[in-house]
């Protein structure tokens, strides 16, 4: 079922993206955290991409994720923004939330990282 999580965000926007029809992955809703950061996100910068929400296991370890990965938990998304450049994303982010959340840049395939981890994490990759 495809359900509206926040004014602009669906269900679907965040399932698993392997296509594998055992994905368990379709099971785990996003956390409200999420889509709430999501939401501020978009309130400030407009169209948010949700290139990787929830991701099952195997997907995980195919994409060459951690086997603690926040994905796996329904706490991730890796994220773009329609008119706003990766690094510039990531800029917000870090000011937006500065004692929050894991927040990661990758410069190579131009998304930005968001979890609401309970700690504050920085990295790239």
């Amino acid at each position: 079922m495809n359900r509206q999580l926040s004014r602009n965000f669906l269900s679907s926007e965040f399932r698993c993206k392997c296509k594998n029809p055992d994905c368990d992955g379709k099971v785990i809703s996003p956390s409200h955290r999420l889509v709430s950061v999501l939401q501020t996100i978009r309130d400030d910068l407009g169209p948010v991409i949700i290139v990787s929400g929830i991701r099952c296991q195997q997907h995980n370890e195919r994409v060459g994720g951690s086997s603690g990965s926040k994905h796996l938990f329904g706490i991730a998304a890796d994220i773009r923004c329609q008119h706003v450049k990766a690094s510039k994303l990531a800029t917000y982010l870090k000011s937006r939330f500065p004692n929050k959340y894991g927040i990661a840049y990758n410069a190579s395939g131009g998304t930005v990282h968001i979890d609401v981890r309970s700690r504050s994490a920085r990295w790239s990759y």
